[in-house]
């Protein structure tokens, strides 16, 4: 969701797709009438409408989720704690880390910065290289201003540093794979299992990178090396956030329109934040004891989280419907249809002239009555008949890749049996009747043992 100014998350805002019409300019009537064109319609193509309906829905999902993809990227600070009194203004320091960058790296930054908690320094990256370039601590200087610092940097990076990495078998362990996906990509440096409500792990997990060029180039081609396989990879978005007040704790506003006064994040009372907080948690919405305001096992967060996912499940209905409507109508333009030229209607008599045009009215009429009168039923039919087909697409896939999956196994089957066949041969033509000579020579006199073992061992030299 986007983020506002402030810090807080606001509540996504969808416009109605129905709303949306493109104006179509007006052509000059002097030149239909020497040229005699028609006129374009401005109803787009059925196969136009039906790709720029799911652009709506995709872009519909992504701002319900993922508002980096057509917005800027809000990236989170990076925080300076400094270990001592420092008495210069933000813009000092920030002057002094600029030019120290400049000269160490020769970088330019663009950022911005504040004040926070404890007096430690906020610093805001403005782009991507600026906020790459930050996030290694050992490229930061030991003082600023002449005052030692120590430098923090976020847990969580945007979601647009993330991809899924698909069909990541159960089983695998990911900080193996970890190390060895760090020799091909550089940047990568966490891997997350993806996990259902349940708590049960997902064929899929989550690859934080810290540039974005580098998920970009994957997300582009649709796939990653993991060892000697290929697996494909999608955007990652992020689940819905809940919009909160950064000030009072609560859920049905935003911090810019609050007038109550700030409470404390940890136990929901009003206090003093500047020596940390000596209570227990509290939750000010629910009046939870074992969780603090706005955290995900919050009954009041988890009911709004429900109506967002289906308001967007609404919103996903409205548009399939939309596509099947645009697919099976026709809305008859008078333009698309132009009249014959005068020269051409004089060689036509004139009763069939008037019969033709009264058949065309009706049967013009008729369509457009045959329109309104649409069962409401029909909707309930094209959105069962757009998810049966989106299924069946799933199942065929699905069963695509369990064939080739069965093809493989069977090959490393077959490769397995005549190993197998190979070890049983050499077992029965050359270790077990070894064993026997063994046995008998074991139980003769010495000369005839020394005689035997010597034909054993050119029995085995030839067969080898």
């Amino acid at each position: 969701m986007p983020m506002n100014h402030n810090g807080e998350y606001d509540s996504p805002v969808v416009s109605n797709p129905y709303l949306q019409q493109t104006p179509v300019p007006n052509r000059n009537h002097n030149n239909e009438q020497m040229t005699n064109k028609r006129q374009r319609s401005n109803m787009s193509p059925p196969g136009q409408q039906q790709t720029e309906t799911h652009r709506q829905l995709e872009s519909t999902q992504q701002m319900m989720t993922h508002p980096a993809t057509n917005s800027k990227i809000s990236f989170p600070p990076i925080v300076v704690k400094f270990n001592g009194d420092q008495r210069a203004s933000i813009k000092e320091i920030t002057d002094d880390l600029i030019s120290s960058w400049k000269n160490q790296h020769g970088i330019s930054l663009v950022l911005t910065a504040r004040f926070g908690h404890m007096h430690s320094l906020l610093i805001f990256a403005d782009d991507s290289s600026t906020f790459e370039s930050l996030l290694d601590p050992s490229r930061w200087p030991k003082t600023l201003k002449d005052i030692d610092i120590e430098v923090k940097t976020p847990r969580q990076l945007p979601p647009a540093y993330s991809l899924i990495i698909q069909q990541f078998h159960r089983n695998w362990n990911e900080d193996e794979w970890l190390t060895e996906l760090q020799q091909h990509y550089v940047s990568l440096y966490r891997i997350t299992r993806m996990r259902v409500k349940e708590g049960s792990p997902l064929n899929a997990v989550r690859a934080d990178f810290k540039s974005i060029d580098e998920v970009k180039t994957l997300v582009r081609s649709g796939k990653i090396n993991v060892g000697s396989m290929i697996h494909p990879v999608k955007p990652y978005h992020l689940p819905i956030r809940i919009n909160k007040c950064l000030k009072c704790l609560r859920h049905d506003h935003s911090t810019k329109t609050c007038s109550l006064p700030r409470l404390c994040p940890r136990c929901a009372e009003a206090h003093s934040l500047e020596n940390g907080c000596p209570n227990h948690e509290r939750c000010i919405n629910c009046g939870g004891n074992d969780h603090m305001s706005g955290n995900s096992a919050c009954p009041i967060v988890q009911e709004k989280r429900r109506n967002l996912v289906e308001q967007s499940k609404k919103q996903k209905a409205e548009l399939l419907i939309l596509t099947d409507r645009q697919q099976h109508q026709y809305n008859f333009q008078e333009n698309d249809y132009p009249a014959l030229a005068n020269d051409d209607l004089r060689n036509i008599p004139s009763h069939m002239q008037q019969q033709s045009t009264e058949s065309s009215q009706r049967s013009y009429a008729q369509a457009i009555q045959k329109q309104r009168k649409q069962d409401p039923q029909q909707n309930i039919e094209y959105t069962l008949s757009s998810f049966i087909s989106k299924m069946d697409r799933r199942l065929e896939n699905f069963s695509s890749r369990l064939s080739s999956q069965l093809c493989d196994i069977e090959k490393k089957i077959d490769v397995y049996a005549d190993r197998q066949c190979q070890l049983e041969k050499i077992i029965n033509e050359i270790i077990l009747p070894s064993i026997q000579v063994l046995g008998r020579i074991s139980s003769q006199s010495p000369k005839k043992r020394n005689g035997q073992e010597e034909n054993i061992k050119r029995t085995i030299s030839t067969s080898n």
